[in-house]
C-alpha cells in the first residue's frame, strides 16, 4: 500500500520483494520491481523497510546489498518492532509473546543492538527514535481479553489525552512497540 500511495506522488517507485505471492501482486500494479539489487548501485534516494528486516533470514548481508545501492546522502528508514515493548516486558501477558514471536519473526531489536547492528553493517550517522502504533486501549484489551483488537472492542475506554499521555510514557521508557532507524549514506 506505501508502494501504490508513492506511485501517485512520484514515477520513481521501485519494489523489491522475496515472497511469490507479493511479486504477483506487484505485477498488478503500475510498481517497477527488483530482482536483482546489484544492478542498482548507487541509485537510491530512499530506501524504507517497515516491519522487514526482522524477517529477513540474513539481515545483515542484505542491508550490506542495500547500503550499495543508496546514493551518497540517501537515506534508508527501517521501522521494526521493538523488543522491549511494555507488553513484551510483563511475564504474565504469555498471550501477546505467542502473538509476537510467530514464526515470520526471526529477530528481535532493541534500540541498543539495532543501533550496533547498523554500525557493523557499515552505516555512520543514525538516529533511532521510538513510535507507538497501538493505542491505550489496545494494551487494555491485552490485559483484560488476552487477545488483539482492544483498540476497536474497548476504545470507549479511552480518549485523545490518555492514548496521547500513554504513548508520551511509552516514549520515556522507551517501551513503544515499534523502532525506526533514520540512517544516512
Amino acid at each position: 500500500e506505501f508502494l501504490k500511495y508513492s506511485s501517485q506522488q512520484t514515477s520513481n517507485i521501485y519494489g523489491y520483494e522475496h515472497d511469490l505471492d507479493r511479486r504477483k501482486y506487484l505485477k498488478k500494479t503500475n510498481i517497477s520491481q527488483i530482482y536483482e539489487l546489484n544492478e542498482y548501485h548507487d541509485f537510491f534516494d530512499y530506501i524504507f523497510l517497515f516491519h522487514v528486516l526482522e524477517h529477513m533470514h540474513n539481515p545483515f548481508e542484505e542491508l550490506k546489498n542495500l547500503k550499495k545501492t543508496l546514493k551518497k546522502k540517501g537515506k534508508l528508514i527501517i521501522e521494526v518492532p521493538n523488543s522491549k515493548d511494555f507488553l513484551l516486558e510483563l511475564p504474565e501477558l504469555k498471550s501477546f509473546k505467542k502473538f509476537t514471536f510467530w514464526s515470520d519473526h526471526l529477530i528481535l531489536f532493541n534500540e541498543k543492538f539495532l543501533k550496533k547492528f547498523l554500525i557493523k553493517v557499515g552505516f555512520k550517522k543514525i538516529k533511532i527514535s521510538h513510535l507507538q502504533r497501538y493505542n491505550f486501549s489496545n494494551h487494555l484489551g491485552w490485559f483484560i481479553l488476552n487477545k488483539p483488537g482492544g483498540h476497536e472492542i474497548l476504545k470507549k475506554f479511552s480518549n485523545k489525552k490518555i492514548n496521547t499521555d500513554y504513548e508520551k510514557f511509552l516514549k520515556i521508557t522507551k517501551q513503544t512497540d515499534t523502532l525506526i532507524a533514520t540512517i544516512e549514506n
